[in-house]
């Protein structure tokens, strides 16, 4: 068993997010995830808000490090999950979607988020 933490990302361009999933080992029964939404996809480079962003294309980044998650949590073995849609230390719990499609894709997102963590979760349903 693997005392260091599995990192997992997933880049789906098609609905305009990326999954970063963290285990804590190789035996985990829960994971923590963030969501992270593209500002371009390819063929341009997959770039991502950065924390603070205004809206200039100097506030943008490749590196999920320096980017500004839309959602964030844990999800668990038996499938329960808890997220949030802000950052730490912000107010509220606000997500902002543009239209119908927008909150398609979110859910989308979140959809794939289980079908990932029943991929990397050693004990998924058991």
């Amino acid at each position: 068993m693997s005392d260091k933490p599995l990192v997992y990302v997933v880049e789906w361009p098609d609905i305009y997010y990326t999954l970063r999933l963290k285990l804590a080992d190789d035996d985990a029964y829960n994971a923590d995830f963030e969501l992270f939404a593209m500002v371009c996809v390819p063929p341009s480079e997959i770039t991502y808000a950065k924390k603070g962003w205004t809206a200039l294309p100097s506030d943008m980044t490749p590196n999920l490090d320096e980017a500004t998650h839309c959602a964030s949590g844990w999800i668990k073995w038996d499938g329960c999950t808890e997220f949030e849609t802000r950052e730490e230390g912000e107010d509220g719990m606000r997500k902002h979607v543009c239209g119908r499609e927008g909150m398609k894709r979110f859910a989308t997102a979140l959809e794939r988020l289980y079908d990932v963590a029943a991929e990397r979760l050693p004990h998924w349903n058991e």
